[in-house]
């Protein structure tokens, strides 16, 4: 299919760890523990009287298992100073990360518990960018933590050093280019069930090639700031153009149960594809020949299969744009939406 393509190749390999793991992820059960509140210092998390950060309580990121600035040890007048209790057994969630693509695979990597029924009334332990109050008023937040049942006042934030009795703690069932279990997957089915509800959904896979765009985004990972010339090229095609920003997250996720062809560029948006099975052909665009690995495993839990390209003469045109961490520019954005066309 490539061979006649000038522009477009196929990725052959990615950047960071891959490994699918069948088994469920282990648990720790720790009792007289003190959690400190989020902290610019690092020096916060889930700690021991004597002040040693738990291990199995760090969210660690990267192919090489970085905890960034986490702090391993702090000083024992600080773990003293916890002056508030809990003593009913809670579940430690992690951190939660206010950006999409993260939320996803970093702030519900520890809820997979809550695929068994009888794990439905723990409170859960949070840490993360903000309050829960502010967090429901995100409308993903709201909608996936409601397809789990979280609600606002099932969530014990950690505002102050505070004594936990008794704290469960889900070992990660997704950890950022390393590993991720099934029991995520299955996880994700129930919140995208749920989200989905009684959501029209099409006997036939709706033939219309969908693209999903980021060119009014604001902010984010990654950008093309040409994209919008590839976009107008692939909609004078009959290619219908979406912006999931301004959609809700059930129309976002249908996409991916209900499309036979979607197309763009890498990004969170093709995360909701975990949440469904989808029966859709998928072809991404990586800004690198080497897609970030978190996209592929994926792909494997929902059992999707999603063909990566790699434009070539794709340069990077700035660094820390203001809301982006990358800006990237298309050589020729028209003929590689011509060769998208011609691949469809």
């Amino acid at each position: 299919m490539f061979d006649t393509l000038s522009i477009l190749r196929q990725c052959q390999a990615m950047w960071g760890g891959y490994e699918i793991i069948h088994e469920r992820p282990s648990v720790s059960e720790v009792r007289d523990v003190i959690a400190l509140p989020t902290a610019p210092d690092g020096a916060w998390g889930i700690f021991t009287r004597s002040g040693r950060a738990l291990d199995e309580a760090i969210d660690r990121h990267g192919p090489n298992a970085s905890i960034g600035d986490r702090k391993t040890q702090v000083p024992i007048s600080l773990v003293r100073s916890a002056l508030h209790t809990i003593d009913e057994p809670c579940i430690y969630g992690g951190f939660v990360n206010i950006h999409f693509g993260h939320f996803i695979v970093n702030t519900l990597a520890r809820l997979w518990p809550l695929i068994d029924k009888s794990n439905a009334n723990y409170k859960i332990v949070y840490h993360g960018q903000g309050t829960p109050s502010e967090w429901f008023r995100i409308s993903f937040i709201k909608d996936i933590f409601g397809a789990l049942g979280i609600t606002e006042d099932r969530i014990v934030f950690v505002e102050h050093p505070t004594v936990i009795l008794r704290l469960i703690v889900p070992h990660p069932s997704f950890q950022e280019q390393s590993f991720a279990h099934r029991a995520f997957g299955q996880l994700c089915r129930i919140i995208g069930d749920n989200i989905l509800g009684d959501h029209p959904r099409t006997q036939d896979a709706i033939e219309t090639p969908v693209y999903i765009s980021k060119v009014n985004l604001t902010a984010g990972v990654g950008r093309f700031a040409n994209e919008k010339a590839l976009t107008d090229v692939l909609a004078a095609s009959g290619i219908e153009i979406v912006y999931p920003e301004t959609m809700k997250l059930r129309d976002q996720i249908a996409i991916f149960r209900d499309r036979q062809t979607i197309l763009g560029t890498t990004g969170s948006a093709f995360h909701n594809l975990v949440f469904v099975g989808s029966r859709a052909n998928i072809i991404c665009i990586s800004p690198s020949v080497y897609p970030n690995s978190n996209f592929m495993m994926l792909d494997a839990l929902s059992g999707t299969h999603v063909t990566y390209l790699h434009a070539a003469g794709t340069e990077t045109v700035v660094e820390g744009e203001a809301g982006f961490l990358t800006t990237l520019k298309f050589e020729n954005p028209e003929n590689v939406a011509k060769e998208i066309i011609q691949m469809l």
